[in-house]
């Protein structure tokens, strides 16, 4: 069971983290927009005028920096990895994390993605489904929670089953107590960089805390697991048994890997789904037609992942001049890709700012794109489908509190609603 003393630490590193990245401004994209006007590349980082740190800003402002906007502008930059290369990554997270998968290019990341991918197989994701997702959701979250008949199912219910799910499928052994650190932890690593230049060190420092213990949590589990050598379903074992040109993964890059999923876990997920239903519950009939036919609900999360996407900046390097929407961009220059922008840009989603879960438009970038496209999606989703599910069938008239302020997605930089305060009959 999980109580909600028992998500107090992640209640607050998350709050943390929101607060960081929130910004002067409650809803960038009217101001996407009218910065569009003027072209799909805008020179200067947005993000300063937003108030919010950059790890495309990871240099100190010793490069220059340019915002894409537009969704042709970013979705090139998402392809194209040779010109635009994620190993400035390397320098914010990959100081803490190592050589991790995100800020990899060419061979290097070729080779490494090879190795991981194999781990979430189709097999894989069905018996994560069937042994942990649905378990873990019904038993101590629904079920506990039904007979409240009330509750933030934001702090109850979002901000819990992502951590716990991410934590029985890579196979940690079972102990409540570690649940809630482990969570606190894998959201420590994003709170930097920050504005300010001392709460940058501090914040920086406790990434590194949070680093260093998580790897020291991880570790042993890692070399035990090896040592058994017991097949398992979960993804440490996978991770151990994958073979991929005659290389196989040492136990540090078993650890590396799983430290890049758990910010993901921790953070994004709770914040793809607190907007996934807060969208929809702010849309009562849209509500009651996807309960109704289930068969709607992957339309529902992939529009949720366009309208609102939670982490809306990615950061990117040029590695040569190159000419984007008539911007001419130095070689060595640092890009800020607002996907948020992207996935409203009006040339490409007609009436961007309706929630349509039927939309037959060109993909939406909420994922990623590319070669460094999500690995974590397939679970991600999974997870969301199977949470909605479950509202559904377990907490009936599912609806907002009226006596309470209703939820509204706010942010630049990891949006989502402070609360999602709800009634069930």
């Amino acid at each position: 069971m999980v109580t909600q003393a028992q998500t107090g630490r992640q209640g607050g590193s998350f709050a943390e983290l929101t607060r960081t990245f929130a910004g002067t401004v409650e809803d960038p994209y009217p101001v996407y927009r009218e910065k569009r006007r003027a072209g799909g590349v805008m020179r200067g980082d947005i993000l300063d005028e937003f108030g919010v740190p950059s790890r495309a800003n990871a240099a100190g402002g010793q490069r220059d920096v340019f915002t894409f906007l537009s969704y042709d502008a970013v979705q090139q930059g998402l392809l194209d990895a040779k010109t635009f290369s994620s190993s400035i990554l390397m320098e914010s997270l990959g100081k803490f994390l190592g050589r991790i998968i995100t800020g990899q290019d060419g061979e290097e990341h070729r080779v490494t993605r090879g190795l991981f991918a194999p781990a979430f197989n189709p097999a894989a994701l069905r018996q994560w489904r069937e042994d942990v997702i649905v378990p873990v959701i019904r038993r101590d979250f629904i079920d506990r929670l039904k007979p409240a008949g009330r509750a933030d199912l934001l702090s109850e219910f979002a901000l819990g089953f992502p951590i716990r799910i991410i934590y029985g499928v890579i196979g940690f052994p079972k102990d409540e107590e570690k649940i809630e650190q482990f969570a606190d932890w894998a959201l420590r690593i994003l709170t930097g960089p920050q504005i300010d230049p001392k709460k940058d060190a501090e914040a920086r420092a406790a990434a590194f805390e949070a680093v260093v213990a998580l790897k020291a949590h991880l570790l042993p589990i890692v070399e035990q697991r090896r040592k058994e050598d017991k097949p398992g379903p979960d993804l440490i074992r996978r991770l151990l048994e994958v073979e991929f040109e005659g290389r196989k993964l040492s136990d540090e890059e078993v650890v590396n890997f799983i430290l890049t999923l758990l910010p993901a876990a921790a953070e994004t997920t709770t914040r793809s789904f607190s907007n996934l239903l807060a969208l929809l519950l702010q849309r009562p009939a849209l509500y009651e037609q996807v309960r109704q036919d289930r068969s709607l609900i992957p339309g529902a999360i992939l529009e949720t992942m366009r309208m609102e996407t939670p982490a809306s900046f990615l950061a990117r390097v040029t590695t040569r001049e190159v000419e984007v929407d008539g911007v001419v961009i130095p070689e060595n220059s640092a890009i800020s890709m607002a996907v948020g922008a992207a996935n409203h840009d009006e040339s490409v989603f007609a009436d961007p700012e309706d929630f349509q879960i039927g939309r037959k438009a060109r993909p939406a970038l909420g994922f990623g794109y590319g070669p460094h496209m999500c690995l974590g999606m397939p679970v991600a989703k999974m997870e969301m489908e199977v949470a909605l599910n479950l509202l559904f069938d377990g907490l009936p008239n599912l609806r907002i509190d009226p006596d309470v302020d209703p939820p509204v997605i706010t942010g630049v930089h990891f949006r989502g609603p402070p609360a999602l305060p709800m009634l069930w009959d």
